[in-house]
């Protein structure tokens, strides 16, 4: 089965740090294999693919009878964390 990842997602893999960027290549071989045992993968919902999940990154890619397209690669989401103000909790 051949593996195709877009240029972009080149990017965003070398982007990675190289422990992250080594676990990536083997687990795309498995899929291509069509051995998924011990993976994180989950079917997309309200759009088509498949996501592959390594700690905080992930990749999402599509599977044919003979390619396999990696679509997406990044990094952890970085989310803003609002806190709300703790009302009652101090002295007046």
């Amino acid at each position: 089965m051949k593996i195709v990842i877009r240029k972009s997602e080149q990017k965003a893999l070398a982007r990675m740090n190289s422990k992250m960027r080594t676990q990536f290549f083997p687990c795309f071989d498995r899929i291509a294999a069509g051995d998924i045992s011990k993976l994180d993968i989950k079917k997309l919902t309200g759009r088509e693919g498949t996501r592959l999940r390594i700690g905080q990154h992930r990749a999402i890619f599509t599977k044919d009878y003979e390619l396999l397209d990696v679509q997406a690669a990044r990094g952890p989401a970085r989310y803003l964390q609002l806190r709300e103000p703790r009302h009652g909790k101090g002295k007046i």
